[in-house]
């Protein structure tokens, strides 16, 4: 091998070791976050689809080959509005987040058309003078408050069980109205648990015609008691002609 040749491959080794690290920090990273088990969907200023790892894959239902270079309204849904175009557009001009930064709760739909509630964080990242938006689901809210009520309800069991044994073989009056009082507020957590549950059940929407005026009316007349009692008049203009 010429000298010549010799010093061009060390040249080259050289870089490619000063390389090296950062390649692997960079493969390292996208390893842990595709594979990570929050979803993770990064867009690009124009509002593309640059990034959809695979719990994102998951979550929603669209294969990272149909999300790719689409919009992001293509992952939301029609459930969700589409904020993400405001926020982008006024970082970009002032800099200054709003939902950025933050999370916020969103009900988006996935590819079979069902919705589901998810807490969402929003951040940004510049990378060579470009930037890029990143949404990460943090939870499925639905299946964390599932999780939580489960741990709830079955000590509730318990103690409302015990409880009613033990008001069973007392005739004490201070105890049996100390295992009353138990038991009715064993009923009531019960009740606010089993609500609590049912709030983040996934629905289906069912969309139907409804004529407004009607629909108007109902909402005003369940409101008309509370809104006499704080001193507050409904006024309605309705149109005969806005019927559905």
């Amino acid at each position: 091998m010429s000298g010549s040749s010799k010093t061009e491959t060390a040249v080259r080794e050289n870089q490619e070791g000063r390389r090296r690290p950062e390649q692997d920090e960079l493969v390292i990273l996208k390893g842990a976050v595709e594979n990570a088990n929050e979803a993770f969907i990064t867009i690009n200023e124009n509002h593309k689809v640059v990034f959809y790892n695979l719990a994102a894959e998951k979550t929603f239902g669209y294969s990272v080959e149909e999300v790719i270079g689409q919009d992001l309204d293509l992952i939301l849904g029609p459930n969700c509005p589409s904020e993400h175009y405001n926020a982008v557009n006024r970082y970009i001009e002032s800099k200054e987040p709003k939902i950025i930064g933050h999370s916020t709760e969103l009900i988006p739909s996935r590819k079979d058309g069902t919705t589901f509630p998810a807490l969402i964080s929003f951040s940004v990242a510049e990378v060579r003078g470009r930037l890029f938006f990143t949404a990460e689901q943090l939870a499925a809210l639905g299946q964390v408050v599932a999780e939580v009520t489960h741990e709830i309800k079955n000590p509730l069991m318990m103690i409302g069980g015990f409880a009613r044994q033990l008001m069973k073989n007392t005739d004490n009056p201070v105890n049996l109205k100390k295992l009353g009082i138990i038991t009715e507020e064993v009923r009531r957590l019960e009740e606010l648990v089993k609500e609590l549950n049912e709030l983040y059940l996934p629905r289906e929407l069912n969309l139907e015609e409804v004529e407004v005026n009607a629909l108007i009316n109902e909402t005003c007349a369940l409101a008309e008691e509370s809104c006499k009692n704080k001193g507050l008049t409904v006024i309605k203009d309705l149109s005969p002609e806005a019927r559905w």
